[in-house]
């Protein structure tokens, strides 16, 4: 039991997040690109790009397979040794591509609600909620204090704008 919790708190789940965010993108997508073709080209081009960069950081399956090794007592590694690689992964799980994926979707959804504030689809309410969101998400979360409050908070609007949105699809989904 002790390696699913592994897997869940080294964002697992956030794996199965961000699929569904890509089908949300190109659903978004596909609603507003008749009237802003740029714009929606533009936001689902770094939003999809944003999505693979955290892929790409996600260490869940590689401390899956160390811990493993580490408890089942398979490695000849001494525990120094074992624990600088755990380390380096930590590193790599919140570095570089971490943060791509947290700006790049960050102004993904700056394009998108710009995008739903001039269209006939969506009421301005949703893109406002989706606006304060990006304005929150301008700071990653592994920037100390700050970047963690700011990613709390962004949590908020991000979870309404979805809420919002979901009921478009759902409108536009029965017409």
């Amino acid at each position: 039991m002790s390696w699913v919790l592994g897997v869940i708190h080294f964002d697992g789940l956030y794996i199965i997040n961000n699929i569904i965010l890509a089908i949300i993108y190109v659903a978004l997508f596909l609603l507003l690109v008749e009237e802003h073709p740029t714009l929606m080209i533009l936001a689902t081009l770094l939003g999809l790009l944003g999505i693979a960069s955290y892929f790409a950081s996600n260490k869940a399956v590689e401390m899956f397979f160390l811990s493993k090794e580490y408890w089942g007592g398979r490695t000849n590694l001494p525990d120094e040794v074992f624990f600088a690689s755990v380390q380096g992964l930590l590193l790599a799980w919140k570095g570089t591509a971490f943060d791509i994926y947290y700006i790049l979707n960050g102004i993904t959804l700056f394009l998108i609600s710009s995008a739903m504030l001039k269209s006939h689809l969506f009421k301005s309410s949703i893109a406002i909620v989706g606006f304060i969101s990006a304005f929150l998400m301008i700071i990653p979360s592994n920037f100390g204090a700050v970047g963690m409050v700011f990613s709390l908070l962004s949590l908020i609007p991000w979870y309404l704008f979805t809420i919002m949105v979901a009921r478009v699809f759902h409108f536009h989904a029965k017409a």
